[in-house]
């Protein structure tokens, strides 16, 4: 609940995120949950600094990693940007320039293969009402 407030702080951080489409569908606490999630996420695409995007079924297996990506880039330069791979049991976190260009590139490739942000609001009703 802390992280999901940091989005509507006075100066909020910036968000670009892209889900898989299971994700969206998969009913982890029930069709209720569910529900509440995405109603959560119609409105947050709705704020300024949040990108979304959906990867959908269509496009097949896209240039994915193998798990949960996130690559923190930090205000001004004040630290490298760094990748945080979630585990099982625990995470790893990528410094070397290497490693955090290979990522943006998958990231970029994923945000050009993903449906566009605006056609994020109609995906996420769709699915609401299917659930």
């Amino acid at each position: 609940m802390q992280r999901r407030r940091l989005l509507w702080r006075p100066e909020p951080p910036t968000l670009w995120a892209i889900v898989d489409e299971a994700a969206l569908r998969r009913p982890v606490g029930g069709p209720e949950v569910l529900r509440a999630q995405l109603r959560h996420l119609m409105e947050i695409v709705e704020l300024g600094h949040v990108t979304f995007q959906v990867m959908p079924f269509s496009v097949g297996a896209a240039a994915a990693v193998t798990g949960p990506a996130t690559i923190l880039r930090f205000p001004e330069g004040q630290l490298p940007d760094v990748v945080y791979l979630e585990q099982l049991t625990g995470a790893l976190y990528l410094d070397k320039a290497a490693d955090v260009e290979r990522y943006w590139h998958i990231l970029n490739r994923l945000g050009i293969e993903a449906e566009q942000p605006a056609a994020t609001t109609a995906i996420l009703h769709r699915v609401l009402r299917e659930v």
